[in-house]
Formats: C-alpha cells, sequence, structure tokens
C-alpha cells in the first residue's frame, strides 16, 4: 500500500493537472480533498471528481480515479453521468465523455470503465456503445470499458 506521503504527492499532482487542464467557460470541476487520516486507514486509493455544466441544470459527470501502488493513476470509473432530458441527444454527453477520455490521458490512465443498468427504462447502454466501449451484459447490469492510449478517439 502507498504511504500516506506518496498519496499526498500523487493528489498533488492530480490537483496540478486539474488546475492546467481546459475545462472551458461552461464547465466546473470539484474533486474531493485529499485527507492523511482516510490514507492511513487504508481506504481505497480514490478520489472523486465532479464536473458539472453551469448553465445545463442536472446535467455533469461524477468520475472517481483511482490510485494504484505500482501503476500509479491506473483506472478512471464513471460512477455517473446525467444529462437532464431537455438537454438529451443535443452532445452534452459525448463532450463529458470526450473530456474524460482526454483527462484520463493528461493523468496518465490507461482504463475507463463504469456500469449502466439496462432495461426498458435507461438508453444508457446505447449511448456508451456509441462512444466506443466495450460492453459486457451481465442481466440488468452492464459494464462498460475503454482502454486508453495516445490515439483513442471518441467513435463518431
Amino acid at each position: 500500500m502507498l504511504s500516506y506521503k506518496q498519496q499526498e504527492v500523487a493528489y498533488k499532482s492530480l490537483i496540478q493537472i486539474l488546475e492546467d487542464f481546459d475545462f472551458g467557460t461552461d464547465l466546473e470541476a470539484r474533486i474531493t480533498e485529499w485527507n492523511p487520516n482516510k490514507a492511513m486507514l487504508g481506504f481505497p486509493n480514490s478520489y472523486n471528481l465532479a464536473i458539472r455544466y453551469l448553465n445545463y441544470e442536472k446535467s455533469g459527470i461524477d468520475l472517481i480515479f483511482n490510485l494504484d501502488d505500482e501503476e500509479g493513476w491506473n483506472k478512471v470509473k464513471i460512477m455517473n453521468m446525467d444529462i437532464d432530458s431537455k438537454y438529451q441527444r443535443t452532445g452534452l454527453g459525448r463532450r463529458l465523455i470526450e473530456l474524460t477520455i482526454a483527462l484520463s490521458k493528461a493523468v496518465g490512465v490507461k482504463k475507463i470503465c463504469g456500469q449502466a443498468l439496462d432495461n426498458e427504462y435507461n438508453s444508457s447502454v446505447g449511448f456508451y456503445e456509441k462512444c466506443g466501449f466495450e460492453i459486457k451484459k451481465q442481466n440488468t447490469i452492464t459494464m462498460f470499458c475503454m482502454i486508453i492510449s495516445e490515439t483513442t478517439t471518441i467513435n463518431r
């Protein structure tokens, strides 16, 4: 397990990348603060990042950056992506995925994953598939993953 000092250094490097990253004028990003008590207790090495559109109510994405002992920042997990129904099919979700890919590259992350419900009320699985994620269905839960490289782009 990484020492709390190593975690703090990694966290500060992530903060610097986020501060230098161009989110544009219509997005706001907030990350959970690093906490040495959390590190000393051996909780998972992960930090939550919430990105919200400023002008589109209830629209944004929640990401978790995982810090691995050997690989550094090894994975981003999409915990939630919500686009207000009146703004769906306008490209806002696609832009958040493009932003997630760009952020992952900047941090050095190699994999983006998440879970989505797959039922008659939820059409997000098709969205992730169109964006280029590999889909694995397990009953009503569907896993989606994308391996990131320097040339990774979103499907059009």
